[in-house]
């Protein structure tokens, strides 16, 4: 059994935070939701469960909470994050005794969980049971909501989906109304959306009450601030310019409609990036500059496009393997291990690295996918954004590709022109 190693007491900010979020949980109908927001890297979820386990012990009845995520991974560092506030309060308070029953409820061959304390579940298992009219499963579900104390919603910037409608509907709670005796706390790191309607959507689904820290100043100066407290890395910037061909969707009938679920552009668009023989040379020079020791993700423009470069960096020497929605939980369990071990130079993936994904040593973050979303930008770059102060890196290298794309609108990185510390072209 491995040691026991205490947990470091909350930062100051996160303290802030933490106080706010157990005014909400204590609040009543009508106010008692919030969105938690701290920027990838500033321990978000840690303070979110330091304040959800603080609530549950000072309440009279033993109620659940429901911890509602997007990914296996997601739910996993939950269930982690979960253990380790619970034991690190049983060695600092020796009242703490009893057991924290958490329930795993995602993926395939779960059963509906039975007296348990924490339930924390996929959105799509939960709403694969709320669909099955009838089913022993959702009168379980039925029942255990029965003894519901709290929701949290992690990247809650996702709520506005019929899922979670559905789901939470079924549990008695109606985002659309302000008045709901259970409360709720939404968790991002990207509260501000794609647009200013999307915003105020995800804002009046929480009351309009977003749980920052105060302490910091103003929530655009939160980055800089934690950058300098040395919780965040100081990104450095780069732009491959490989002087590709242009590109012009907005005549190409092709791309005209995106279908990607950020609204992003098309699929079919990036499938083709991603086959650039020109493009992908650039690429492959530029991870290959990189020493060989230096821990890096990629992020490519479909899944082949992932594979492909995992395949290249290993004829080249490289150790280099890739993740996507396909590869099998284990395995991907396993080689997140091995690249947090840094047994694996680089990381390919395509869609399941931009959340849930804890390896604080990140140094190089290749973006091999051009993207119109600040929320998936943001979601991508931040998996290198940790700190020395927790457990990351001083500096972290951002690469992104100046692709020559002619289109109505603006691709993410260039929106970003004073967050980084320096830029330099390719």
């Amino acid at each position: 059994m491995a040691p026991f190693v205490p947990l470091p007491p909350l930062e100051g900010f996160q303290e802030d935070v933490k106080t706010q979020a157990l005014q909400v949980l204590n609040g009543t109908a009508g106010a008692n939701r919030g969105v938690l927001t701290l920027p990838t890297g500033a321990g978000k979820t840690r303070t979110a469960v330091e304040c959800l386990v603080e609530w549950r012990l000072a309440g009279e009845t033993r109620r659940i909470i429901l911890w509602i995520a997007q990914s296996d991974e997601l739910c996993e560092q939950a269930v982690q994050a979960f253990k380790e506030v619970w034991t690190d309060l049983g060695h600092r308070k020796e009242q703490i005794r009893q057991n924290l029953v958490i329930a795993r409820f995602w993926g395939p061959g779960r059963s509906t969980p039975v007296d348990p304390d924490i339930v924390v579940a996929s959105i799509q298992k939960l709403h694969a049971v709320v669909q099955r009219e009838g089913s022993d499963e959702q009168e379980e579900l039925a029942a255990l909501c029965e003894r519901l104390g709290a929701v949290v919603v992690d990247e809650a910037h996702r709520v506005s989906a019929q899922s979670y409608d559905d789901v939470l509907r079924f549990m008695r709670i109606d985002l659309g109304r302000r008045e709901s005796s259970i409360p709720i706390i939404g968790l991002t790191a990207t509260p501000f959306r794609s647009n200013d309607e999307e915003t105020r959507g995800l804002a009046d689904r929480f009351h309009g009450n977003l749980i920052a820290p105060r302490s910091l100043g103003a929530l655009d100066d939160t980055v800089m601030a934690l950058r300098r407290m040395e919780v965040l890395s100081e990104p450095e910037h780069e732009v491959i310019d490989y002087g590709g061909r242009e590109f012009d969707l907005e005549h190409d009938p092709r791309f005209v409609e995106p279908s990607d679920s950020f609204g992003d552009l098309h699929p079919e668009f990036l499938l083709e990036l991603g086959q650039d023989e020109h493009r992908n040379r650039a690429l492959l020079d530029r991870l290959l500059e990189l020493p060989p020791d230096t821990p890096t993700l990629f992020f490519g423009c479909t899944v082949q496009h992932a594979e492909a470069m995992a395949v290249l960096l290993r004829r080249a020497g490289r150790s280099a393997e890739a993740v996507t929605s396909g590869t099998r939980s284990a395995i991907r369990r396993a080689l997140i291990e091995q690249f947090r071990e840094r047994r694996l130079s680089v990381l390919c993936n395509f869609g399941v690295l931009t959340t849930g994904f804890d390896a604080p040593k990140v140094e190089a973050l290749v973006v091999g996918r051009p993207t119109t979303s600040r929320v998936l930008y943001e979601q991508m770059i931040g998996r290198g954004m940790r700190g020395p102060k927790f457990g990351g890196t001083p500096t972290c290298t951002v690469i992104d590709v100046h692709d020559n794309i002619r289109f109505r609108g603006r691709l993410a990185y260039t929106m970003y022109s004073d967050y980084w510390t320096s830029s330099c072209g390719g």
